[in-house]
C-alpha cells in the first residue's frame, strides 16, 4: 500500500501526539507527588493528623534503602531499555518503548517519593523532607524534553521531525 500525503500527515501527527502524551503523563505523576506533599505538610502543620513517633526509626531506614535503590535501578534499567530500543528499526515501535522505559523509570522514583510522603504524614519528622527533595529534583531531571529523547535515542534528522514539538 502505497504512504498518501495522508498518512503520512497522520502519521506525523500521531507520533507528536506521543510526544505529549510523554509528558502530560510525567506532569501528571510530578503534579500527583507535590499535591500529596503539600496535603500532607498542610494535615501535619495544622496538628490534624497526630504523629506515631514510634514509626521514625523504621520509616527512615526502609525510606533511606528505597530512595537509594529506587534512583539507581530507575536510571540502570532505563539504560538498558533504551539500549534495547536503539536497536528496533520501526519509529513507532521505538517510541513505544521509550515510553514504557521512562514510565519504569518515573515509577522507581515515584514510589519511594509516595512512600517518604506517607511516611512524614504518619511520622510528622521533618527528616523526610530531604528524601522527598532528592527524589523530586531527581524526577523534575527526568523530564522527557524533546531533545533528551533525540539524544537518548539517536534519532536521525526524519525521525527528529516526526518527533514533533
Amino acid at each position: 500500500m502505497a504512504e498518501t500525503p495522508q498518512t503520512k500527515t497522520r502519521v506525523m501527527e500521531s507520533t507528536s501526539n506521543d510526544l505529549r502524551a510523554i509528558q502530560i503523563l510525567y506532569k501528571a505523576l510530578l503534579a500527583g507527588q507535590i499535591l500529596f506533599l503539600l496535603i500532607s505538610i498542610l494535615l501535619v502543620e495544622s496538628g490534624k493528623f497526630p504523629p506515631q513517633v514510634d514509626l521514625i526509626n523504621v520509616l527512615l531506614g526502609v525510606a533511606s534503602i528505597l530512595c537509594m535503590t529506587g534512583i539507581i535501578f530507575g536510571y540502570a534499567l532505563f539504560k538498558r531499555k533504551i539500549a534495547d530500543v536503539k536497536i528496533e528499526d520501526d519509529f513507532t515501535t521505538r517510541i513505544g518503548q521509550y515510553r514504557a522505559a521512562s514510565i519504569l523509570q518515573w515509577s522507581l522514583s515515584e514510589a519511594p517519593a509516595l512512600l517518604c510522603i506517607v511516611s512524614y504524614l504518619l511520622s510528622a519528622s521533618r527528616l523526610f523532607w530531604i528524601p522527598i527533595a532528592i527524589l523530586l529534583i531527581n524526577f523534575l531531571y527526568l523530564y522527557p524534553s524533546k531533545t533528551k529523547i533525540v539524544q537518548q535515542l539517536q534519532l536521525n534528522g526524519e525521525e527528529e521531525a516526526r518527533l514533533g514539538q
